[in-house]
């Protein structure tokens, strides 16, 4: 639909960021004469395992279905596909070198200055990092608040346990480590809500990264992945009751800092929210 659908143009370029994902959607939802019908058909069986049954593997379920259907039928359209190959590992027998052969870049190695210049000087590389830092604790915040752990959390812990997630993932080369609102709402709808979901969750990505998993999951629809997602968050994103319980100015601040969320980008959003 990306090719079919042509964003306007706004000040000489189209448009941008979150503006042009709106743009897409709502473009999307007036041409269903577009859509492609198979995955409707993989969506809306999706939906109706995920919501209908109570088994807490019906997401697995959900997912071998589709996978198994696409695989009978070849399905031509998107599908998961392979992983992109990586970098082979040798054990080398030295024991320092070995233990740190996933590190990509050592901090004193990342190009800060180039960084830096490309962000515009160092006022605002610093407002930038400070910003997306703010937006990347609140989204586990969020997810906290949204799904409690059994027995509570301290905010302090989960800010420490973010900060050397993050300094890990540059070291390998990784994006920012950050809360996934979706899958902790997916995990909490099927009743994994202790803290051993997340340790289990990163195992087992781990072992989807084998060949002989990847290649069981390949012909996995996109769309069946897509709508184990929807199905969590969509009554929230219908109905946000945080949002619709908010009364006065709290009400404009936060539907201003929706708004400008879903038309810029997270940091965005967050910065003009703080200045309503």
């Amino acid at each position: 639909l990306k090719t079919i659908c042509v964003l306007p143009i706004v000040n000489g370029q189209p448009l941008k960021s979150g503006a042009a994902n709106m743009y897409r959607l709502v473009w999307t939802l007036t041409h269903p004469m577009h859509w492609d019908a198979e995955a409707i058909l993989f969506s809306a069986m999706t939906l109706f395992i995920v919501m209908h049954f109570k088994s807490p593997l019906k997401v697995i379920a959900a997912t071998a279905v589709g996978a198994g259907v696409s695989y009978v039928r070849q399905y031509q359209g998107d599908v998961v596909g392979l992983p992109p190959p990586g970098s082979e590992l040798h054990i080398t027998g030295n024991l320092q070198a070995d233990l740190t052969s996933w590190v990509h870049q050592w901090p004193w190695e990342m190009p800060i200055d180039a960084t830096v210049a490309r962000l515009g000087g160092w006022p605002m590389a610093i407002l930038s990092a400070v910003a997306f830092a703010f937006v990347d604790y609140l989204a586990i915040i969020s997810v906290e608040a949204e799904r409690p752990a059994p027995g509570g959390s301290r905010p302090s812990r989960e800010m420490a346990g973010q900060g050397f997630a993050c300094i890990a993932s540059g070291m390998g080369g990784s994006a920012p480590v950050g809360g996934s609102l979706t899958r902790s709402m997916l995990a909490g709808m099927i009743g994994a809500s202790s803290p051993m979901m997340g340790l289990v969750c990163g195992f087992v990505t781990m072992c989807l990264g084998f060949p002989f998993i990847a290649t069981l999951l390949e012909p996995t629809p996109k769309a069946v992945l897509s709508s184990t997602v929807l199905a969590a968050v969509l009554p929230a994103v219908v109905a946000p009751k945080d949002l619709l319980r908010l009364k006065g100015s709290d009400a404009l601040a936060g539907w201003i800092s929706a708004a400008a969320t879903c038309m810029t980008d997270p940091t965005k959003g967050f910065g003009i929210g703080c200045a309503t």
